[in-house]
Parts: C-alpha cells; sequence; structure tokens
C-alpha cells in the first residue's frame, strides 16, 4: 500500500521501461522502490514507497517520481514549486482592507508550548543516505559539521560508538547523551520498517551525529537526509523560530560553497530529499499546544486539520496536542508555518469562548446587614 505500488499497478509498462536504467552512481529502480517491496505499508495512510538514492534519480526516475507526486500531492508535472520567501505571510495580517502586524497568537502564554521548523536537506554530487558507503558518510559529517560550526558558534556531538570525528574518536561521552536526551534532540537509530527497508541504518552510528547551537538550533547529520536543520522556540514565537531557521540555511548554503558544495536543487521541484514526497522547501512546521477544553470534543480538533492537511496526535501530557504541516511541493518555505498559525488562531479563539462559556456564573456573597453608625459630626455627609 503506496503510491509507487497504485502507480505501477496502473501502468505495469513502467516498470520494465525504468528497470533498466540506473543514475551514475549506479542506483537502480530496485533500490528506489525497496519500501514498496520489502513494507506491505498502510492502506489508510500510505507512503510514497520511494527512495531517491541521489539527485539523479528524479531525472532517470523521473517519469515515476512525477506520478507519485501527483499521486500523494496532486503536484503534476506542469507545476513548478514557489522557492520564494515572503515573510510577510507570517508578520503581517489584514484588518478593514489594510496590512497591520499580525496579532499575537497566544498573547497570554496559556496555551502554546513551543514551535518547531525544520528543513530536510542532501548535496549535490554524493550518494543520499540510502546509496551512501562509510566514506560518504564520513565526508558528509566532515562538510556538514564545519559548515555549522562556522555559521554559530555551536557544538558538534558525534553518536556514540562513532568512529569517524577525530575530535571525538570515540563519539559523545555519557554525560553529552543524556543532556541530549534531556532536551529531546538526541538522534535515534531508524528503526521503522520502511526505514530499515531504504537502508537508513547502515554502518550505524558511523558518520552520524547531532549540532547543537546556542540559541534554539539543532542539526542532524547522516539520518535519513544528509542535514536536517531545526529551529525552536517556547512559546508561540513562529516568526523567531522561522527566521533563525532560514538564516541558518543560508549560512551553512555559503559556508557550503566555500567548501565547493551546494544543496541538491531542482528548478521545478525545488530541494531533492530522500523520500520524493518531502520534496520542495522540504520545511515541516510543528507546534504543541494545551487544549482542556477542545480536548472534550476530538472529532472537531480531527475536521480541524483535515481542512488544512495537517497532522495531529497527543502531545504527551493530558490535554496536549502536538500538530504537524508537513513538506509538501505545493508549499512555499514559510507555508507551512502559514497553515498551522491559521489552525492555532482557530483552535484557540474556540478553546477560549468554550473556557468562557464553561464558567461558573458569578454569585454574590449574601448581604451582610451592618450595625447601625452612630451619627457623629465626623460620619455626617456634608
Amino acid at each position: 500500500h503506496s503510491f509507487a505500488a497504485k502507480v505501477l499497478q496502473q501502468e505495469p509498462g513502467l516498470y520494465k521501461e525504468l528497470a533498466p536504467s540506473k543514475t551514475a552512481a549506479g542506483v537502480t529502480l530496485a533500490t528506489c522502490l525497496k519500501p514498496t517491496v520489502l513494507v506491505p505499508g498502510n492502506e489508510e495512510n500510505p507512503s510514497s514507497g520511494l527512495v531517491a538514492g541521489d539527485a539523479e534519480c528524479y531525472s532517470v526516475f523521473g517519469k515515476l517520481i512525477d506520478q507519485v507526486l501527483e499521486a500523494q500531492h496532486g503536484w503534476g508535472p506542469d507545476r513548478v514549486h514557489d522557492g520564494t520567501v515572503d515573510m510577510t505571510k507570517v508578520t503581517k495580517g489584514k484588518r478593514g482592507g489594510r496590512t497591520v502586524p499580525a496579532e499575537p497568537i497566544d498573547p497570554d502564554g496559556k496555551y502554546v508550548h513551543f514551535i518547531e521548523i525544520r528543513a530536510r536537506r542532501n548535496l549535490e554530487g554524493v550518494p543520499f543516505v540510502p546509496c551512501m558507503t562509510g566514506e560518504d558518510r564520513k565526508k558528509v559529517e566532515k562538510v556538514m559539521a564545519e559548515s555549522l560550526l562556522a555559521v554559530e558558534d555551536g557544538q558538534y556531538f558525534a553518536l556514540q560508538g562513532s568512529s569517524t570525528w577525530e575530535a571525538t574518536p570515540n563519539g559523545m561521552t555519557d554525560e553529552d547523551a543524556a543532556a541530549l536526551v534531556a532536551d529531546e534532540v538526541l538522534m535515534p537509530k531508524p528503526s521503522s520498517p520502511e526505514a530499515l527497508a531504504s537502508s537508513l541504518d547502515a554502518d550505524w552510528p558511523h558518520g552520524r551525529g547531532i549540532y547543537k547551537g546556542d540559541v534554539g538550533t539543532v542539526a542532524w547529520i547522516n539520518h535519513d537526509e544528509h542535514l536536517v536543520l531545526g529551529s525552536w522556540a517556547g512559546g508561540d514565537d513562529v516568526q523567531g523560530a522561522l527566521e533563525r531557521l532560514l538564516e541558518g540555511l543560508q549560512g551553512v548554503e555559503a559556508q557550503l560553497s566555500n567548501r565547493g558544495f551546494k544543496f541538491a536543487q531542482s528548478e521545478r521541484l525545488g530541494f531533492l530529499t530522500t523520500d520524493p514526497g518531502a520534496v520542495g522547501s522540504g520545511v515541516r512546521c510543528s507546534v504543541v499546544v494545551s487544549l482542556p477544553e477542545l480536548s472534550k470534543d476530538e472529532p472537531f480538533l480531527a475536521s480541524s486539520c483535515v481542512e488544512r492537511g495537517i497532522l495531529y496526535a497527543p502531545g504527551g501530557e493530558p490535554d496536549t496536542w502536538k500538530f504537524t504541516c508537513v513538506e509538501n511541493p505545493s508549499m512555499a518555505s514559510v507555508d507551512t508555518a502559514v497553515r498551522i498559525v491559521g489552525l492555532l488562531r482557530e483552535l484557540l479563539a474556540t478553546e477560549d469562548q468554550l473556557e468562557f462559556d464553561n464558567r461558573k456564573p458569578w454569585v454574590p456573597p449574601a448581604e451582610v446587614i451592618a450595625p447601625p453608625v452612630a451619627e457623629t459630626p465626623a460620619s455626617r455627609v456634608l
């Protein structure tokens, strides 16, 4: 049950046409289709069923990838990704036909716990994670970690047991690992059936690690992409998290250029990812919110999310939810955040109204009759 399987069932001759082809690095159609062949999939929530072994897969196997994107996202082969960055979609609003600064989402800080925005990137000219050799991983780890460290004064932690980072040939310490676990940013070993079928766990943990910046920035190197850069902000500061992410990406891109590398990108599809279903901006946005009243009406939450193409799941605490707008080629880099902001404004307004409606009416205390006060010159009203 995947979009790739559906496309090939509808057009069986496509496999025969593309099967003999391979990229210059030797990636074949069979390699790209491993998630479909080896994993039964989920009929209610099908995946793309594909992985790209390198950037060239998007041209060599483009006929299949285009049809998968159309089936999965309604993204036809004649459409072009919008690569513009328009921060006014987040920072501005409309009132009475005028453009004005956007209103705070959660002005009293009652509901929104934190915002997380992350972007996927891969390097041009290097096999993507499913097809990397040990030397490929070591090369990408070095250039990505050095580029991140040159952008912001943070720290790079090679995974425990990794021998590929010269500064720490055995990887991070137990204390470092415990701190990253506490911050909920330690890179997990891939374990899903799709990830294992795609060989994302090959030669684990070597050539992989976590970069942690000083101000709400975290990056994973060689997990499922060469780079996953994330930006976090407490409360409802979507603008701050998004600006920090975009500035970080620009900085890394400049540092990579200084080292002779660039991000894998297509003029039509945008940034190229291991999962073809995530091409485009490669950006997803998540938010964790407390909704005590709306938690009693999960069907309303579900319908609100479906309308906007947003995923939702329990947030780990009572009455808390995590909402995620995932990567989509039809959305520019700020659009996932814009969708999350729109959802939050609707849900928090409803939550406020329900909280108001459910308050007990105020009942004045019983009237207390005070003893009479003797009339004296001081107590007379003049």
